[in-house]
């Protein structure tokens, strides 16, 4: 009886679990290419930005709905026109303090898609920088503020951990 009733557990868990490993291969990409963004902007190379934001944008753009679960799609759709504006922005911008505002805004938003929806395994940190009054994300635990780049590298905390 035992057995049958693991065999059961296992079998209800399975399709969960491939569900979410579907997006991680659908968020993955799209993450990584806003951590390329953020550390451009840290670099304070606003031409780099521009040309990662393009990538960002053209992987926002190639999310199949259809592979999301019903409300992960919902959740994506009412925050992907305001991101992919946000990130279209600092694509089209030279100047780098323009893209640092809109980085602001595409932050927020993809924090947002990252509580609503589990979008990857791996650890992701919200960093503040209080100066600013203003959140990234960011892979790893070490600050690299993209908002005041090598003028204020390291101001900043972690705000929360997903």
């Amino acid at each position: 009886m035992k057995y049958l009733l693991l065999g059961l557990c296992l079998l209800c868990c399975v399709p969960f679990c491939v569900d979410a490993q579907k997006n991680n291969l659908l968020f993955e990409p799209l993450l990584t290419a806003y951590y390329e963004v953020k550390n451009a902007l840290v670099k304070t190379d606003a031409n780099l930005a521009s040309e990662k934001a393009t990538e960002l944008v053209k992987l926002m753009n190639g999310v199949d709905m259809k592979k999301l679960f019903e409300g992960d799609s919902k959740v994506y759709s009412v925050i992907y026109p305001t991101m992919k504006s946000a990130a279209n922005n600092i694509a089209e911008s030279e100047m780098i303090e323009e893209q640092r505002k809109d980085f602001i805004t595409l932050s927020n938003l993809l924090t947002e898609l990252i509580k609503s929806i589990k979008i990857v395994d791996q650890t992701i940190y919200q960093q503040y920088c209080p100066m600013k009054k203003a959140s990234w994300l960011s892979s790893k635990k070490e600050i690299e503020n993209p908002y005041y780049g090598s003028e204020m590298l390291d101001c900043g905390k972690i705000a929360a951990k997903f």
